[in-house]
């Protein structure tokens, strides 16, 4: 992997990381539920799966984009 392929990867990590720690923290205000525990259910949501999944290109969209997805279909149950 050259240092420009490695660097996009990082890019690409940061970016996940950041948007799982604010949906959870969106989680956590909405649902009256502790960070670890909003951190939980978010990992088990087909939309974290999504995220990891760069295909999709939703680690390009905002943190509060992917909250709305995960609030609309935690499941994401028909997508």
């Amino acid at each position: 992997m050259n240092s420009n392929e490695n660097k996009a990867e990082k890019q690409k990590l940061f970016m996940v990381e950041y948007i799982t720690g604010a949906v959870a923290n969106y989680i956590s205000g909405d649902e009256n539920i502790s960070l670890i525990e909003a951190f939980g259910k978010f990992y088990k949501s087909i939309w974290y799966k999504r995220l990891l999944n760069y295909n999709t290109l939703l680690y390009r969209e905002s943190a509060g984009y992917v909250y709305e997805l995960y609030k609309e279909n935690p499941n994401g149950a028909g997508q």
